[in-house]
């Protein structure tokens, strides 16, 4: 039953919907800051700061080495 579930390429998606029941979802993709991951139906992106807090120079980074508002959202210097 695993492996015949998993043949679709949404499988995942249609367990959320309707084994687990999920109506909506707050996605806090971190690796892609606003995504929806294609199913905006499903998942509601949320804002991230925290990048914020490491936006005092484009030099400095967070501890995944990337999160930047420069980097992030291509910001030119001021």
């Amino acid at each position: 039953m695993v492996r015949e579930a998993h043949q679709e390429r949404d499988c995942h998606i249609e367990m959320l919907r309707t084994w687990c029941g999920y109506a909506r979802i707050i996605e806090d993709a971190y690796w892609d800051p606003g995504s929806d991951d294609g199913h905006p139906d499903l998942f509601t992106p949320t804002f991230r700061v925290n990048s914020f807090l490491f936006g005092y120079s484009p030099d400095v980074v967070d501890h995944d080495l990337r999160q930047n508002p420069s980097g992030l959202y291509r910001l030119s210097a001021l």
